[in-house]
């Protein structure tokens, strides 16, 4: 059975999703929760409309949660409020955060650059005290080993390095000394030397 579960986190109404993930759920059900809207107001929502993971996923699998750590704009969600939203998170049986940045608000104005969302993967992991995965311009293996070395994420995600190479990981080991294995069907390129430019 398919558990879908839906914790919508209002940017400028992070309070009310804390103060339900604190509520007893009154049921869980196969209907997706509602999607709120910037205008809604978040009052009113009953609890029973939040699913409290633990109740309905296996002891044994981690639960990852993905969230925007700052909407990059005034009044919307901060460094500050997604750290406390973490805490709450662990309380409640969350074994992994997933720290992304904006994408929230059209008027937002990210600071991007290299590794740009990685220091909010750094201070959730290290105030909040809950494993984390970070994302954004990460581009090199390099980026990525340091990222693990420093302890500022458990993990990287990397999406525009795939797009560009759909073998990024494969490359990065063997760039590294790593013998990865093939699947059947690409064994006979195991032996293929690419020529670097």
């Amino acid at each position: 059975m398919n558990f879908p579960i839906y914790v919508p986190v209002p940017r400028d109404r992070l309070q009310a999703v804390l103060a339900a993930l604190e509520a007893e759920p009154a049921t869980t059900s196969d209907e997706p929760a509602p999607v709120p809207s910037p205008e809604d107001d978040y009052a009113d929502w009953e609890p029973g409309q939040y699913v409290y993971l633990r109740k309905v996923w296996p002891e044994a699998r981690p639960i990852s949660v993905k969230i925007s750590a700052t909407d990059w704009a005034e009044g919307g969600l901060t460094a500050e409020e997604s750290v406390e939203f973490a805490r709450r998170l662990k309380a409640h049986g969350c074994d992994l955060v997933t720290v992304s940045t904006g994408q929230t608000v059209p008027h937002q104005q990210p600071a991007y650059g290299r590794l740009y969302q990685t220091p909010f993967s750094d201070r959730i992991r290290h105030e909040a005290g809950i494993a984390t995965m970070t994302v954004g311009a990460i581009a090199s293996y390099g980026d990525v080993n340091s990222i693990l070395a420093a302890g500022r994420a458990d993990l990287c995600a990397l999406a525009r390095g795939h797009l560009y190479d759909p073998y990024w990981t494969r490359h990065a080991a063997w760039e590294q000394g790593w013998d990865v294995t093939w699947p059947d069907q690409y064994v006979s390129v195991k032996g293929f030397t690419p020529r670097l430019l």
